[in-house]
């Protein structure tokens, strides 16, 4: 329980990160919004990434294949998290935190399962904490 908890804190940190980036990069470059939110969400991965292998697994072996590994299995989960938010908010407009938290969970969960028992591990031997 307590990796996921710093999984979770380690998640919600960088949400935020990446939503303050989004922000800050739009208001003193003038891009587009999209734009901003593509850089600040390849550095939030990039955050995450360390985040995961250094402190919440306390991972110190490199893989070569690993983050790539990471990199897509997040991308996978922020798309799969995105969409049921989106017509969660379409839906269930009047409760935003509701939905947020309802669609959050189960991609949390989910992550933190893969990146436990497939990233951070090697040919099912644990290489990390």
């Amino acid at each position: 329980m307590s990796k996921f908890l710093k999984y979770s804190a380690g998640g919600t940190l960088v949400y935020w990160i990446e939503i303050l980036l989004t922000v800050t990069i739009t208001e003193l470059t003038n891009v587009w919004f999209m734009y901003a939110f593509l850089i600040s969400l390849m550095i939030g991965l990039f955050l995450l990434y360390f985040y995961h292998k250094y402190v919440t697994f306390e991972c110190h072996v490199h893989k070569d294949y690993q983050f790539l590994l990471f990199f897509l299995v997040t991308l996978f989960i922020y798309a799969g998290w995105y969409t049921v938010s989106y017509f969660g908010h379409i839906y269930i407009s009047t409760h935003y935190l509701a939905v947020v938290i309802l669609s959050s969970a189960p991609f949390s969960l989910l992550g933190y399962f893969i990146n436990k028992n497939y990233i951070f591990k090697d040919n099912n031997q644990p290489v990390c904490k």
